[in-house]
């Protein structure tokens, strides 16, 4: 897979701004704290490691996915 990283972004209000800081001010705005578990999570009964399954990428990094083009026959 391949990154794209962009280095600034037009607001909507005509200002350019970097888009980590962009980015960052999005993130935090849409982000909220995680609520304490009611319940003990199963299985983890004296577990001293907690994974999280993701924790999220740069706002600023576009990802590339690869796509088939079927090559044409001449």
């Amino acid at each position: 897979m391949v990154w794209a990283s962009s280095v600034a972004c037009r607001l909507p209000s005509g200002e350019t701004k970097r888009d980590s800081e962009a980015g960052y001010e999005t993130r935090h705005f849409f982000e909220r704290p995680a609520e304490p578990a009611a319940a003990p999570v199963p299985g983890a009964g004296g577990a001293k490691v907690r994974y999280r399954v993701m924790e999220g990428v740069a706002e600023n990094l576009i990802p590339f996915v690869p796509v088939h083009v079927p090559r044409l026959l001449t």
